[in-house]
């Protein structure tokens, strides 16, 4: 379906992004560490927005458009994409109580980036990375198919 796989590359890059800021702050790269320093919070919401939207959508042939669509067929599958927004859940909570947990919860936070990171890795080689026809048009820039 068009906007599961739409969503779950938006998920992506937007998780990447998000743990770029540790990156950032080893290497040094003051502008990349500024920028992503101001947004990495809201980098992250909308990272785990789009990933319980991509859970929702999940599990419906390609073919399948919004009005035809199963919603939540498979969400909660207990797959490595559950796994992964679990993770995903977590670090935002680790972040929420970081008051509560103290000093070391910037050592819980960066250990589950690690564990969201292999997750959703493992759940990208285990359902193979696709890209829908139509997203694929739109990226590829040629309009020959849609005219």
């Amino acid at each position: 379906m068009f906007f599961s796989t739409l969503t779950a590359w938006i998920a992506v890059v937007l998780m990447a992004l998000a743990a770029l800021l540790f990156l950032a702050k080893r290497f040094g790269n003051q502008t990349m560490k500024r920028f992503l320093g101001r947004h990495h919070i809201r980098i992250g919401e909308l990272g785990i927005a789009f990933c319980i939207i991509h859970g929702i959508l999940a599990g419906n042939p390609v073919g399948t458009s919004l009005s035809d669509a199963s919603f939540a067929g498979v969400l909660f599958s207990l797959d490595w994409g559950t796994a992964s927004l679990a993770a995903a859940l977590l670090l935002g909570l680790s972040y929420a109580f970081r008051k509560k947990l103290g000093k070391p919860w910037l050592v819980i936070h960066r250990w589950l980036t690690v564990c969201f990171i292999v997750l959703l890795v493992i759940h990208i080689i285990n359902m193979g990375i696709h890209f829908d026809d139509n997203l694929r048009e739109m990226t590829s820039g040629n309009n020959d198919a849609t005219a």
